[in-house]
């Protein structure tokens, strides 16, 4: 059986992030995903709580028939890179790899010798939190 993790923030989760969440699911028997800044809402670049992020993922993945998953959040470490490290992997069962687009969990998880998978993102301008947070301002 095959365990991968993906970690993201999903402030919102879109179809960006479920076009990763396919391809993972398609080469593993299990996904972990870790909702990242879990402690984190009401702002503008963290509007969303863990709880309505949760949500909007679980409600994505059903409409698509995904159910190889757990979710897990993930709260930010002010004590640092490897303090966040542990906390993931003191969650989770054994994995055998991380999928990330985000170069410093690569790096984080690459120096400890785990095996990453690079993800490309997709139409990087449309699927962009950022630009969709912005969207969502009135």
């Amino acid at each position: 059986m095959t365990r991968a993790i993906f970690i993201g923030r999903f402030q919102p989760f879109h179809k960006g992030h479920l076009h990763s969440i396919e391809k993972i699911a398609g080469e593993n028997k299990e996904i972990i995903i870790f909702i990242g800044s879990s402690q984190k809402s009401g702002t503008a670049v963290n509007p969303f709580t863990y709880s309505e992020r949760k949500k909007m993922i679980v409600s994505s993945l059903k409409e698509n028939n995904i159910s190889n998953y757990k979710i897990y959040p993930l709260k930010d470490s002010i004590n640092g890179c490897d303090k966040w490290f542990s906390g993931i992997i003191k969650k989770v069962p054994k994995f055998d790899f991380i999928y990330t687009g985000n170069p410093d969990v690569y790096h984080a998880f690459r120096k400890r010798g785990y095996k990453v998978k690079k993800l490309r993102q997709i139409n990087r301008k449309q699927y962009s939190g950022t630009a969709i947070r912005k969207r969502l301002k009135v």
